[in-house]
């Protein structure tokens, strides 16, 4: 429950047997929206499953009552007075020039099957990755399309490798950093 495992498992029990069983409360997200602080849900849930194999119902009858509390929705994290605003301080050639960059890299995802099929994405790759070596959207796009069902069966060792340079491309420190502000 705590590391938001799975459904309980179907489990056999003898009579006279006993399990624990612990019910999540459910994410904010989950609550339906004209619920308030305060407000009480009701419902029931059934333990077993009916099978004709079985003596008696093989659930019990109208399911276990269950209620839950709605409490205070999570407050936003206000942002921290101290911190210093970052500015872009790139001129306005270089918001360009990314912002071209950006556009191509996005444009190999949008590729039909036919222009994939035909060498397309291979072609455009290439003459991105020369002008951008060490962009990760680029490469995270590459390995996107090795890893596809068709190209993977065939292809393990590429998907491998371009792995491998995006992950030599990834600066430690900085996202330590990053996970650290989190």
């Amino acid at each position: 429950m705590l590391l938001d495992g799975g459904a309980m498992r179907k489990r056999l029990h003898r009579k006279g047997c006993s399990a624990a069983v612990f019910v999540k409360e459910p994410s904010a997200s989950k609550i339906p929206s004209g619920c308030k602080a305060g407000n009480v849900l009701k419902g029931s849930f059934s333990l077993g499953c009916a099978e004709s194999t079985l003596p008696g119902e093989g659930k019990r009858p109208k399911g276990l009552p269950l209620m839950y509390s709605v409490g205070p929705k999570p407050a936003k994290p206000s942002p921290d007075p101290d911190a210093p605003e970052l500015k872009d301080e790139r001129i306005a050639q270089e918001k360009l020039a990314d912002a071209i960059r950006d556009l191509k890299v996005s444009r190999l995802d949008e590729l039909t099957a036919e222009e994939t099929k035909e060498g397309v994405f291979e072609e455009f790759y290439e003459k991105l990755v020369a002008e951008y070596t060490k962009h990760l959207p680029l490469l995270m796009a590459n390995l996107k399309y090795l890893d596809s069902e068709p190209k993977r069966a065939n292809g393990l060792p590429d998907v491998v490798t371009a792995a491998e340079v995006i992950l030599n491309e990834i600066n430690e420190d900085d996202l330590a950093m990053f996970s650290a502000e989190i």
